[in-house]
């Protein structure tokens, strides 16, 4: 896992670098890579060229993994996990509450992984996992790669989503 968060935040610090870049780039904006490109490619490439709906059952089945994987329970996550299964937007104050969700999570995070507590990684990967519903609630189709990414960083094993959501993708 602690690879996971490395590379979470190496993609973190590539996708930035790229920005940068682009704005540098003689005035003119260059195409940027998504965090799903960064750290997982060939998977970036399948979900690129698979249509929206195939996309959100991939996402569907990845934010599953995701909650299950990290423990994550209660109603909100619930509700989240089945408004993306049915295709259906969450409403804002849904969305509000996961988005308090994370930062709690993301806050603790910090804190923990400051004082060098192994309990870190645990933490982390639920502030990727409710993320990972965050990015998909509002059935916004070029938000979907980032919420794939976020469900990948939150599990040991970014295979295990990788291998069930390929199938999907084609």
């Amino acid at each position: 896992m602690k690879s996971i968060c490395r590379m979470y935040r190496q993609a973190n610090n590539a996708t930035d670098a790229v920005i940068t870049a682009s704005y540098r780039a003689q005035g003119a904006l260059m195409k940027t890579i998504s965090r799903l490109e960064s750290g997982f490619p060939q998977l970036a490439v399948s979900f690129g060229k698979a249509s929206p709906s195939k996309q959100l059952q991939a996402l569907a089945d990845a934010c599953s993994i995701s909650i299950s994987r990290t423990g994550l329970e209660g109603e909100d996550i619930s509700r989240a996990l089945e408004c993306i299964k049915s295709r259906k937007p969450a409403e804002a104050s849904l969305l509000n509450k996961l988005n308090e969700l994370v930062s709690k999570y993301d806050e603790e995070y910090f804190q923990l992984d400051e004082a060098r507590d192994h309990s870190a990684i645990t933490v982390f990967s639920k502030a990727r996992a409710v993320s990972s519903l965050v990015f998909g609630l509002p059935m916004i189709p070029e938000q979907f790669g980032e919420a794939l990414y976020e469900a990948i960083s939150s599990v040991d094993d970014p295979q295990e989503i990788i291998r069930a959501v390929e199938p999907i993708l084609f």
